[in-house]
């Protein structure tokens, strides 16, 4: 039988825990960090107001991506195209089908698979 279990934990601290390559694959939707870039305004008809200057809004340091890496053999990371990481061999997009949605369009980030 399959041992899980859940963790109130930071993850930082949580993936410390696990050997290199413990899971198979790790999917991830860290905060984005998008805020700083509509300060200036928007044409769209979404309110930004809404994400800026939210204290959960910071993308996460390098050490997590790094973490992240090691302890997963293949990645998906939600909104990994907001991040500098390595080259991928595809996005996979999802479109939401809202007009005059203007944010970025939504996406994985495959790596490894």
């Amino acid at each position: 039988m399959l041992d899980f279990g859940f963790y109130n934990m930071d993850c930082m601290d949580g993936m410390k825990e696990f050997p290199d390559k413990y899971f198979e694959l790790a999917i991830v939707d860290p905060p984005y960090g998008i805020g700083d870039k509509f300060k200036g305004g928007s044409s769209g008809k979404m309110n930004f107001n809404e994400i800026v200057d939210k204290a959960w809004d910071s993308a996460p340091c390098s050490e997590y991506f790094d973490e992240l890496f090691r302890i997963s053999n293949n990645q998906i990371i939600w909104g990994g195209n907001y991040f500098d990481l390595q080259p991928t061999r595809c996005f996979i997009t999802w479109d939401k089908g809202i007009p005059g949605f203007r944010i970025i369009t939504y996406c994985l980030s495959p790596y490894g698979i």
